[in-house]
């Protein structure tokens, strides 16, 4: 069998529309599982009382800044001694 150039231009077309649909489709997924983890972070950090700031790049990845409230003990007791093995 026979192809002519019409039906190769016709294949390289439909494979090149798929993979720009299948690569469009995975950014979109893999954008949206990011989203979701953020928002999931920044409830979680303001549920403990702390402060997350996200900055966005385009081109790039997330980059997430937690700032955290770490409260030390006051206690002036001393602490206690590691069990010896």
């Amino acid at each position: 069998m026979k192809f002519s150039i019409r039906d190769l231009f016709l294949v390289t077309l439909i494979v090149a529309i798929a993979v720009l649909v299948l690569g469009w489709a995975n950014e979109w997924f893999a954008h949206s599982v990011t989203r979701q983890t953020l928002e999931s972070l920044k409830f979680d950090a303001g549920a403990k009382g702390c402060k997350v700031t996200t900055t966005t790049d385009y081109l790039g990845p997330f980059t997430v800044q937690v700032q955290a409230k770490i409260e030390l003990p006051t206690s002036q007791a001393p602490a206690p001694n590691p069990p010896k093995p």
